[in-house]
Protein backbone atom coordinates (compact mmCIF):
# COMPACT_ATOMS: atom_id res chain seq x y z
CA UNK A 1 0.00 0.00 0.00
CA UNK A 2 2.82 2.28 0.82
CA UNK A 3 4.42 1.31 -2.52
CA UNK A 4 1.34 2.54 -4.32
CA UNK A 5 1.11 5.95 -2.64
CA UNK A 6 4.54 6.80 -3.06
CA UNK A 7 4.55 5.77 -6.86
CA UNK A 8 1.29 7.94 -7.14
CA UNK A 9 3.38 10.89 -5.33
CA UNK A 10 6.69 10.38 -7.71
CA UNK A 11 4.41 9.49 -10.88
CA UNK A 12 1.43 11.02 -11.00
CA UNK A 13 1.52 13.87 -8.58
CA UNK A 14 0.10 16.63 -11.57
CA UNK A 15 -2.90 14.85 -11.78
CA UNK A 16 -3.74 14.49 -8.46
CA UNK A 17 -3.11 14.21 -4.54
CA UNK A 18 -3.49 11.35 -2.23
CA UNK A 19 -3.07 11.65 1.33
CA UNK A 20 -3.65 9.74 4.41
CA UNK A 21 -5.94 11.06 7.50
CA UNK A 22 -4.81 11.26 10.80
CA UNK A 23 -8.11 10.78 13.05
CA UNK A 24 -8.67 11.87 16.64
CA UNK A 25 -10.03 8.92 18.40
CA UNK A 26 -13.28 10.05 20.81
CA UNK A 27 -13.61 6.97 22.27
CA UNK A 28 -11.76 3.25 22.05
CA UNK A 29 -13.26 0.29 23.75
CA UNK A 30 -10.60 -2.96 24.20
CA UNK A 31 -12.12 -6.05 22.96
CA UNK A 32 -12.19 -8.33 25.44
CA UNK A 33 -14.98 -10.19 26.06
CA UNK A 34 -15.19 -14.46 25.16
CA UNK A 35 -17.22 -17.31 25.69
CA UNK A 36 -15.72 -19.37 23.15
CA UNK A 37 -12.31 -19.51 23.66
CA UNK A 38 -12.54 -22.83 25.61
CA UNK A 39 -15.64 -25.18 25.78
CA UNK A 40 -15.75 -25.30 29.52
CA UNK A 41 -16.64 -21.63 28.70
CA UNK A 42 -20.09 -22.66 27.53
CA UNK A 43 -21.00 -25.25 30.46
CA UNK A 44 -23.26 -23.07 32.10
CA UNK A 45 -24.86 -22.17 28.61
CA UNK A 46 -25.60 -25.62 27.86
CA UNK A 47 -25.67 -27.24 31.00
CA UNK A 48 -28.90 -29.70 30.90
CA UNK A 49 -29.54 -28.82 27.32
CA UNK A 50 -30.40 -31.93 24.66
CA UNK A 51 -27.96 -32.35 21.73
CA UNK A 52 -29.10 -34.61 18.98
CA UNK A 53 -27.20 -35.55 16.13
CA UNK A 54 -29.49 -36.57 13.04
CA UNK A 55 -28.13 -38.75 10.23
CA UNK A 56 -30.22 -38.13 7.58
CA UNK A 57 -27.31 -39.90 4.69
CA UNK A 58 -26.99 -43.37 6.67
CA UNK A 59 -23.96 -44.24 4.93
CA UNK A 60 -20.07 -44.82 5.88
CA UNK A 61 -19.04 -41.54 5.68
CA UNK A 62 -21.72 -40.04 7.43
CA UNK A 63 -21.32 -42.41 10.11
CA UNK A 64 -17.81 -40.99 10.68
CA UNK A 65 -18.66 -37.52 10.63
CA UNK A 66 -21.65 -38.64 13.18
CA UNK A 67 -18.57 -40.26 15.25
CA UNK A 68 -16.71 -37.47 14.57
CA UNK A 69 -18.71 -34.95 16.01
CA UNK A 70 -19.98 -36.74 18.42
CA UNK A 71 -16.51 -36.92 20.27
CA UNK A 72 -15.44 -33.15 19.31
CA UNK A 73 -19.08 -31.98 21.18
CA UNK A 74 -18.15 -33.89 24.80
CA UNK A 75 -15.77 -31.39 26.16
CA UNK A 76 -18.74 -28.56 25.44
CA UNK A 77 -20.95 -30.91 27.98
CA UNK A 78 -21.06 -31.82 31.74
CA UNK A 79 -22.90 -34.44 31.10
CA UNK A 80 -22.53 -36.96 28.15
CA UNK A 81 -25.84 -38.20 28.26
CA UNK A 82 -27.17 -35.15 26.97
CA UNK A 83 -25.97 -36.33 23.19
CA UNK A 84 -28.20 -38.27 21.23
CA UNK A 85 -28.03 -39.74 17.42
CA UNK A 86 -30.82 -40.77 15.26
CA UNK A 87 -32.15 -40.15 11.93
CA UNK A 88 -35.43 -37.40 13.37
CA UNK A 89 -34.97 -33.81 14.88
CA UNK A 90 -36.09 -33.56 18.43
CA UNK A 91 -37.75 -30.67 19.73
CA UNK A 92 -36.45 -28.71 22.57
CA UNK A 93 -32.75 -30.12 21.62
CA UNK A 94 -30.33 -28.20 19.43
CA UNK A 95 -30.19 -30.83 16.13
CA UNK A 96 -26.98 -30.81 14.12
CA UNK A 97 -28.69 -32.37 10.59
CA UNK A 98 -26.57 -34.14 8.57
CA UNK A 99 -27.01 -33.97 4.77
CA UNK A 100 -26.17 -33.08 1.35
CA UNK A 101 -25.32 -30.03 -0.36
CA UNK A 102 -27.75 -28.79 -3.01
CA UNK A 103 -26.26 -29.39 -5.98
CA UNK A 104 -26.65 -33.64 -5.21
CA UNK A 105 -29.78 -33.48 -4.19
CA UNK A 106 -30.71 -31.78 -7.75
CA UNK A 107 -28.02 -33.92 -9.62
CA UNK A 108 -30.17 -36.93 -8.33
CA UNK A 109 -33.55 -35.80 -8.18
CA UNK A 110 -34.46 -36.29 -4.98
CA UNK A 111 -35.99 -34.00 -2.65
CA UNK A 112 -33.72 -31.78 -0.46
CA UNK A 113 -33.02 -32.53 3.11
CA UNK A 114 -32.64 -28.83 4.21
CA UNK A 115 -34.71 -27.86 7.09
CA UNK A 116 -35.20 -24.07 8.07
CA UNK A 117 -34.77 -23.50 12.34
CA UNK A 118 -38.28 -22.75 13.75
CA UNK A 119 -39.40 -21.84 17.07
CA UNK A 120 -39.86 -24.96 18.43
CA UNK A 121 -36.73 -26.85 16.15
CA UNK A 122 -33.46 -25.46 15.99
CA UNK A 123 -31.13 -26.67 13.55
CA UNK A 124 -28.13 -26.66 12.23
CA UNK A 125 -26.60 -28.16 8.57
CA UNK A 126 -23.71 -29.87 7.88
CA UNK A 127 -23.36 -30.77 4.54
CA UNK A 128 -21.45 -34.15 3.60
CA UNK A 129 -19.52 -32.79 0.79
CA UNK A 130 -18.31 -30.09 1.85
CA UNK A 131 -17.26 -30.99 5.43
CA UNK A 132 -13.86 -32.50 5.38
CA UNK A 133 -12.31 -33.11 9.13
CA UNK A 134 -14.34 -31.83 12.22
CA UNK A 135 -11.95 -29.29 13.35
CA UNK A 136 -12.51 -27.95 16.73
CA UNK A 137 -12.78 -24.36 15.15
CA UNK A 138 -16.33 -26.01 12.41
CA UNK A 139 -17.87 -27.47 15.95
CA UNK A 140 -17.33 -24.43 17.89
CA UNK A 141 -19.20 -22.44 14.92
CA UNK A 142 -21.95 -24.38 14.77
CA UNK A 143 -22.20 -24.84 18.57
CA UNK A 144 -22.35 -20.64 18.52
CA UNK A 145 -25.03 -20.78 15.72
CA UNK A 146 -27.22 -23.10 17.28
CA UNK A 147 -27.17 -21.45 20.58
CA UNK A 148 -28.03 -17.91 18.68
CA UNK A 149 -30.96 -19.97 17.02
CA UNK A 150 -32.00 -21.18 20.86
CA UNK A 151 -31.49 -17.31 21.63
CA UNK A 152 -33.77 -16.28 18.90
CA UNK A 153 -36.85 -19.10 19.90
CA UNK A 154 -36.59 -18.45 23.76
CA UNK A 155 -36.66 -14.46 22.79
CA UNK A 156 -33.81 -13.69 25.59
CA UNK A 157 -30.75 -12.87 25.09
CA UNK A 158 -28.37 -15.61 26.83
CA UNK A 159 -24.74 -14.98 24.96
CA UNK A 160 -24.66 -11.65 26.11
CA UNK A 161 -25.30 -9.37 29.70
CA UNK A 162 -28.01 -7.38 28.46
CA UNK A 163 -27.37 -5.60 32.02
CA UNK A 164 -24.06 -4.34 30.80
CA UNK A 165 -25.13 -1.66 28.92
CA UNK A 166 -26.77 -0.34 32.35
CA UNK A 167 -29.58 1.12 30.41
CA UNK A 168 -33.66 0.94 31.78
CA UNK A 169 -34.48 1.73 28.06
CA UNK A 170 -35.99 -0.33 25.65
CA UNK A 171 -34.26 -0.87 21.96
CA UNK A 172 -35.28 -1.05 18.47
CA UNK A 173 -32.91 -2.56 15.68
CA UNK A 174 -34.22 -3.18 12.16
CA UNK A 175 -32.99 -4.74 9.09
CA UNK A 176 -34.17 -5.28 5.87
CA UNK A 177 -33.80 -7.73 2.77
CA UNK A 178 -32.19 -6.83 -0.74
CA UNK A 179 -34.65 -5.65 -2.14
CA UNK A 180 -35.92 -3.78 1.23
CA UNK A 181 -39.46 -5.53 0.77
CA UNK A 182 -39.38 -7.47 3.80
CA UNK A 183 -38.21 -5.42 6.97
CA UNK A 184 -37.79 -7.06 10.67
CA UNK A 185 -37.99 -5.47 13.71
CA UNK A 186 -36.43 -6.63 17.33
CA UNK A 187 -37.22 -4.95 20.46
CA UNK A 188 -35.49 -5.56 23.25
CA UNK A 189 -36.02 -4.91 26.51
CA UNK A 190 -33.95 -3.93 29.46
CA UNK A 191 -33.98 -7.76 30.76
CA UNK A 192 -32.96 -8.90 27.67
CA UNK A 193 -35.75 -10.36 26.61
CA UNK A 194 -36.81 -9.56 23.06
CA UNK A 195 -39.54 -9.49 20.00
CA UNK A 196 -39.53 -9.66 16.53
CA UNK A 197 -42.26 -7.98 13.97
CA UNK A 198 -41.86 -8.47 10.17
CA UNK A 199 -43.24 -6.50 8.11
CA UNK A 200 -43.86 -6.52 4.35
CA UNK A 201 -43.36 -3.18 2.84
CA UNK A 202 -45.18 -3.33 -0.36
CA UNK A 203 -48.34 -3.80 1.26
CA UNK A 204 -51.14 -0.49 0.64
CA UNK A 205 -51.63 -0.46 4.23
CA UNK A 206 -49.92 1.91 6.69
CA UNK A 207 -47.96 -0.15 9.62
CA UNK A 208 -48.62 2.94 12.12
CA UNK A 209 -45.55 3.26 13.81
CA UNK A 210 -43.31 1.44 11.81
CA UNK A 211 -43.91 3.67 8.86
CA UNK A 212 -41.35 6.29 9.26
CA UNK A 213 -38.88 3.63 9.43
CA UNK A 214 -39.52 1.72 6.88
CA UNK A 215 -39.68 4.66 4.74
CA UNK A 216 -36.29 5.84 6.13
CA UNK A 217 -34.48 1.98 4.82
CA UNK A 218 -36.66 2.44 1.65
CA UNK A 219 -35.51 6.06 1.09
CA UNK A 220 -31.45 5.19 2.24
CA UNK A 221 -31.56 1.94 0.32
CA UNK A 222 -32.62 3.37 -2.85
CA UNK A 223 -29.87 6.64 -2.26
CA UNK A 224 -27.10 4.15 -1.96
CA UNK A 225 -25.97 4.47 -5.77
CA UNK A 226 -25.75 8.15 -5.18
CA UNK A 227 -23.98 8.21 -1.55
CA UNK A 228 -21.75 5.26 -2.42
CA UNK A 229 -22.67 4.08 1.70
CA UNK A 230 -24.25 0.10 2.08
CA UNK A 231 -26.98 0.64 4.41
CA UNK A 232 -26.83 -1.90 7.47
CA UNK A 233 -29.14 -1.37 10.20
CA UNK A 234 -31.55 1.16 11.74
CA UNK A 235 -31.27 1.75 15.47
CA UNK A 236 -33.87 3.18 17.72
CA UNK A 237 -33.91 4.62 21.30
CA UNK A 238 -37.00 4.38 23.39
CA UNK A 239 -36.98 8.29 23.29
CA UNK A 240 -37.32 7.86 19.31
CA UNK A 241 -33.88 9.17 18.77
CA UNK A 242 -33.48 7.37 15.04
CA UNK A 243 -30.22 6.36 14.22
CA UNK A 244 -28.95 5.04 11.01
CA UNK A 245 -25.74 2.41 10.68
CA UNK A 246 -23.87 2.78 6.75
CA UNK A 247 -20.41 0.79 5.64
CA UNK A 248 -18.22 3.48 4.08
CA UNK A 249 -15.52 2.73 1.21
CA UNK A 250 -13.10 4.15 3.62
CA UNK A 251 -10.46 1.40 5.81
CA UNK A 252 -8.12 2.32 8.50
CA UNK A 253 -4.86 2.12 8.06
CA UNK A 254 -1.71 1.03 10.15
CA UNK A 255 1.21 3.22 10.33
CA UNK A 256 2.33 2.94 6.95
CA UNK A 257 5.29 5.47 6.90
CA UNK A 258 6.72 3.64 10.44
CA UNK A 259 6.47 0.44 8.80
CA UNK A 260 8.29 1.20 5.83
CA UNK A 261 11.20 3.17 7.99
CA UNK A 262 11.80 -0.45 9.89
CA UNK A 263 11.80 -2.44 7.06
CA UNK A 264 13.93 -0.38 5.65
CA UNK A 265 16.23 -0.17 8.87
CA UNK A 266 16.48 -4.14 9.23
CA UNK A 267 17.22 -4.05 5.21
CA UNK A 268 20.08 -1.60 5.89
CA UNK A 269 23.78 -2.91 6.32
CA UNK A 270 25.81 -3.22 9.82
CA UNK A 271 27.76 -0.21 10.02
CA UNK A 272 31.12 0.74 10.37
CA UNK A 273 33.08 -0.13 13.12
CA UNK A 274 30.16 -2.74 13.81
CA UNK A 275 30.97 -5.66 11.25
CA UNK A 276 34.09 -7.71 11.68
CA UNK A 277 33.99 -10.57 13.89
CA UNK A 278 36.13 -8.62 16.24
CA UNK A 279 34.13 -5.44 16.38
CA UNK A 280 30.67 -7.42 16.99
CA UNK A 281 32.57 -9.89 19.51
CA UNK A 282 33.83 -6.62 21.56
CA UNK A 283 30.02 -5.29 21.58
CA UNK A 284 29.36 -8.17 22.46
CA UNK A 285 31.76 -8.56 25.53
CA UNK A 286 30.42 -5.08 26.66
CA UNK A 287 26.51 -6.31 26.79
CA UNK A 288 28.03 -9.39 28.74
CA UNK A 289 29.82 -7.23 30.81
CA UNK A 290 27.04 -5.43 31.87
CA UNK A 291 24.03 -7.44 31.96
CA UNK A 292 26.52 -10.16 34.23
CA UNK A 293 26.60 -12.95 31.30
CA UNK A 294 30.04 -13.76 31.71
CA UNK A 295 29.10 -17.44 32.69
CA UNK A 296 27.05 -17.89 30.19
CA UNK A 297 28.02 -20.78 27.67
CA UNK A 298 25.70 -19.76 24.30
CA UNK A 299 27.00 -16.13 24.81
CA UNK A 300 30.39 -17.03 25.10
CA UNK A 301 30.28 -19.54 22.15
CA UNK A 302 29.03 -16.77 19.82
CA UNK A 303 31.68 -14.52 21.09
CA UNK A 304 34.47 -17.13 20.18
CA UNK A 305 32.72 -17.74 16.96
CA UNK A 306 33.10 -13.77 16.22
CA UNK A 307 36.35 -13.95 17.34
CA UNK A 308 37.56 -17.04 14.90
CA UNK A 309 36.11 -15.12 12.21
CA UNK A 310 38.47 -12.13 12.62
CA UNK A 311 38.34 -9.06 10.64
CA UNK A 312 36.25 -10.74 7.82
CA UNK A 313 33.08 -8.43 7.88
CA UNK A 314 29.47 -9.80 8.02
CA UNK A 315 26.34 -8.99 6.54
CA UNK A 316 23.25 -7.72 8.91
CA UNK A 317 21.72 -11.47 7.25
CA UNK A 318 24.52 -13.57 8.51
CA UNK A 319 25.28 -11.82 11.96
CA UNK A 320 21.75 -12.50 12.65
CA UNK A 321 21.53 -16.13 11.74
CA UNK A 322 25.18 -16.66 13.67
CA UNK A 323 22.88 -15.24 16.63
CA UNK A 324 20.02 -17.66 16.50
CA UNK A 325 22.14 -20.45 16.00
CA UNK A 326 23.37 -19.98 19.24
CA UNK A 327 21.17 -18.17 21.40
CA UNK A 328 17.86 -19.21 19.84
CA UNK A 329 15.27 -16.99 17.68
CA UNK A 330 13.06 -15.93 20.51
CA UNK A 331 15.12 -16.22 24.17
CA UNK A 332 15.25 -13.34 26.24
CA UNK A 333 18.89 -13.23 25.90
CA UNK A 334 18.91 -13.11 21.94
CA UNK A 335 16.21 -10.23 22.48
CA UNK A 336 18.21 -8.66 25.02
CA UNK A 337 21.45 -8.35 22.32
CA UNK A 338 18.98 -7.13 19.47
CA UNK A 339 17.66 -4.46 22.20
CA UNK A 340 21.57 -3.80 22.79
CA UNK A 341 22.12 -3.12 19.27
CA UNK A 342 19.52 -0.63 18.93
CA UNK A 343 19.36 1.55 21.78
CA UNK A 344 23.22 1.79 21.81
CA UNK A 345 24.07 1.55 17.74
CA UNK A 346 20.61 2.12 15.99
CA UNK A 347 20.91 -1.31 14.98
CA UNK A 348 17.94 -2.70 13.96
CA UNK A 349 18.30 -6.79 13.71
CA UNK A 350 14.69 -7.69 13.10
CA UNK A 351 11.43 -6.83 12.66
CA UNK A 352 10.12 -6.74 16.21
CA UNK A 353 7.10 -9.25 16.33
CA UNK A 354 6.27 -8.57 20.61
CA UNK A 355 2.40 -7.30 21.17
CA UNK A 356 3.63 -4.05 22.18
CA UNK A 357 5.58 -3.09 19.43
CA UNK A 358 2.73 -4.31 17.00
CA UNK A 359 -0.06 -2.60 18.99
CA UNK A 360 1.87 0.53 18.20
CA UNK A 361 2.24 -0.10 14.89
CA UNK A 362 -1.45 -1.39 14.03
CA UNK A 363 -3.40 0.53 16.59
CA UNK A 364 -5.56 1.76 13.73
CA UNK A 365 -6.58 -1.85 13.11
CA UNK A 366 -7.19 -2.88 16.96
CA UNK A 367 -10.44 -2.75 18.97
CA UNK A 368 -13.44 -0.09 18.50
CA UNK A 369 -12.64 3.42 18.03
CA UNK A 370 -15.21 5.85 17.69
CA UNK A 371 -14.46 9.47 16.37
CA UNK A 372 -15.62 12.03 14.36
CA UNK A 373 -18.73 12.71 15.94
CA UNK A 374 -20.58 16.03 15.30
CA UNK A 375 -24.37 17.13 16.14
CA UNK A 376 -25.86 14.35 13.87
CA UNK A 377 -22.75 11.97 12.57
CA UNK A 378 -20.14 9.92 13.77
CA UNK A 379 -17.83 7.28 12.60
CA UNK A 380 -16.16 3.90 13.92
CA UNK A 381 -14.47 0.77 12.68
CA UNK A 382 -14.09 -2.44 14.84
CA UNK A 383 -10.57 -4.41 14.39
CA UNK A 384 -9.17 -7.16 15.47
CA UNK A 385 -8.09 -8.16 19.32
CA UNK A 386 -5.12 -6.81 20.40
CA UNK A 387 -4.38 -10.54 21.75
CA UNK A 388 -4.39 -11.74 17.53
CA UNK A 389 -2.25 -8.14 16.32
CA UNK A 390 0.40 -10.94 15.14
CA UNK A 391 -2.18 -12.25 12.89
CA UNK A 392 -2.60 -9.15 11.08
CA UNK A 393 -2.70 -8.69 7.33
CA UNK A 394 -3.61 -5.64 4.77
CA UNK A 395 -6.40 -8.29 3.49
CA UNK A 396 -8.33 -7.52 6.88
CA UNK A 397 -8.14 -4.03 7.00
CA UNK A 398 -11.15 -2.54 8.43
CA UNK A 399 -14.10 -0.61 7.04
CA UNK A 400 -14.99 2.89 8.62
CA UNK A 401 -18.76 2.92 9.12
CA UNK A 402 -20.44 6.34 9.07
CA UNK A 403 -23.50 7.09 12.13
CA UNK A 404 -26.24 9.49 11.10
CA UNK A 405 -28.96 10.86 13.69
CA UNK A 406 -32.14 11.43 11.12
CA UNK A 407 -35.35 13.51 12.16
CA UNK A 408 -33.55 16.20 14.31
CA UNK A 409 -32.52 12.68 16.69
CA UNK A 410 -29.54 12.59 19.37
CA UNK A 411 -26.52 10.13 18.57
CA UNK A 412 -27.52 7.33 20.27
CA UNK A 413 -24.90 4.75 19.16
CA UNK A 414 -21.92 5.62 21.34
CA UNK A 415 -24.27 3.69 24.23
CA UNK A 416 -24.25 0.35 22.25
CA UNK A 417 -20.29 0.26 21.50
CA UNK A 418 -20.41 -2.56 23.98
CA UNK A 419 -22.69 -5.03 21.94
CA UNK A 420 -19.71 -4.99 19.42
CA UNK A 421 -17.16 -6.46 21.86
CA UNK A 422 -18.49 -10.18 21.69
CA UNK A 423 -17.00 -13.40 19.72
CA UNK A 424 -20.15 -15.24 18.94
CA UNK A 425 -20.92 -13.73 15.96
CA UNK A 426 -17.80 -14.33 14.00
CA UNK A 427 -16.04 -17.15 15.43
CA UNK A 428 -13.48 -15.79 17.79
CA UNK A 429 -13.17 -12.37 15.90
CA UNK A 430 -15.07 -9.49 16.58
CA UNK A 431 -18.39 -8.17 15.26
CA UNK A 432 -18.56 -4.70 12.86
CA UNK A 433 -22.19 -4.06 13.92
CA UNK A 434 -23.89 -4.50 16.90
CA UNK A 435 -24.96 -8.20 17.55
CA UNK A 436 -28.59 -7.83 17.65
CA UNK A 437 -27.76 -7.59 13.68
CA UNK A 438 -26.72 -11.02 13.75
CA UNK A 439 -30.31 -12.24 15.94
CA UNK A 440 -32.01 -10.79 13.41
CA UNK A 441 -30.23 -12.15 9.67
CA UNK A 442 -30.96 -15.50 11.75
CA UNK A 443 -34.83 -14.99 12.48
CA UNK A 444 -34.97 -13.81 9.00
CA UNK A 445 -33.93 -17.35 7.54
CA UNK A 446 -36.68 -18.95 9.98
CA UNK A 447 -39.58 -20.82 8.85
CA UNK A 448 -42.15 -18.79 9.89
Amino acid sequence: MHHVLDNIREHLSEYMTVSLELLKIDHYIELTNTILKRPKQLHSKLGGQSLKIVDRINSEESAEIVKALKKSLKPYLTDQKCIAVGKRDMKGALNFRIIHNDAYYEEVGLKDEYLASTDEIQRQHITIEDTGVMTNSAVKTIVKELLIKRDIADRNISLFDWGKLQTQENWKFAICDDEAKQIIFMDIYPDGCFEFSQIDSTSLFGYGEYQKYIDLIKQHRKDEWKTGFSFEGLIVSEDEDINLIFRTNEISLPDLAEIKAIIKEVGSELPEGKRSGFELAEQLEIYSKRMALHDERNIKSLIDDLKMRGAAELSKVNFRQTLNNHLGKNTKIASGIRGFFYNEHGVRLIFSKNKESLEDLFDASLNIKYFGEKDNEAYYFVGKRSENVQKYSFASACHIRKIIAVNNSRLIFQELLPTMDVDFVRTGQSTVVPFPFKYLREYMKFKK
